[in-house]
């Protein structure tokens, strides 16, 4: 039995592209057990995530690679690697190994959006992720229909006291929100941002109601910023879309 508890570092969120690579050796992912023990959605943590690892050859195929990832729900196309690990001693022909107790942080893997996500590992090499076919290296550990709800840590992100005679509502917010100043701020502007800072919609702050249509952002967590004209920051906060 082969257990791997924690991450080998920080990874970088990348793309999965699926039908890109073939896999060389015959190796699959089982489902003879595959799961986890429990989900905290306000941490990101994932806790006992467990499979098995199928040889279907007669010899060790040699060093192999085993990726679990984040998958959009809706979009196979779009997944996150979340846990890597290389086997660099292979495994033996005709066997199944089993992968227990691992632990895995979503937060210490840069990139991921807030939203709904299913979780699937695949191996050597990754390979399309898909619902019925036989063939392929990578298995749903998740359920259909049994999402994960993901929204990204703040952890790190120093909020300004809001000022007095400022206001947003609503929050937890669905289509739009609504900034409300009675400061006078003039020349000012708010900035929606994700929580690595990336800037994602900006609109001149009104000396009394500033509406702003987020219907095009994906469900989590983001940061507003109030700035003047010199970018001085007047504000800041939290804000989660629905």
């Amino acid at each position: 039995m082969k257990t791997k508890i924690t991450m080998l570092g920080t990874v970088t969120a990348v793309l999965f592209s699926i039908n890109v690579l073939v896999a060389q050796n015959d190796m699959a992912i089982g489902n003879i057990s595959a799961g986890w023990n429990t989900y905290n959605q306000s941490t990101g943590v994932i806790t006992g995530v467990y499979f098995d690892v199928l040889n279907n050859e007669n010899s060790n195929p040699g060093s192999f690679d085993v990726k679990v990832y984040l998958v959009d729900p809706l979009d196979y196309n779009i997944s996150y690697a979340v846990w890597i690990y290389t086997d660099g001693d292979g495994q033996g022909g005709n066997t199944v190994v089993t992968y227990d107790n691992i632990d895995i942080d979503f937060n210490a893997t840069s990139g991921i959006p807030g939203g709904q996500y299913r979780l699937a590992v695949c191996v050597d090499p990754d390979n399309a992720i898909s619902e019925t076919d036989e063939n392929n290296n990578c298995l749903f550990i998740s359920p259909s229909g049994n999402n994960l709800t993901y929204n990204p840590s703040t952890a790190g992100i120093n909020d300004v006291q809001t000022n007095d005679g400022f206001s947003v509502y609503p929050n937890p917010a669905t289509n739009r929100i609504n900034f409300v100043q009675e400061n006078g701020w003039e020349n000012a502007t708010v900035n929606i941002m994700d929580i690595s800072g990336k800037n994602l919609k900006s609109m001149n702050l009104n000396l009394q109601l500033t509406e702003v249509d987020i219907t095009d952002l994906v469900a989590g967590m983001y940061i507003y910023q109030v700035v003047d004209g010199s970018g001085k920051v007047l504000t800041t906060g939290k804000l989660i879309k629905e």
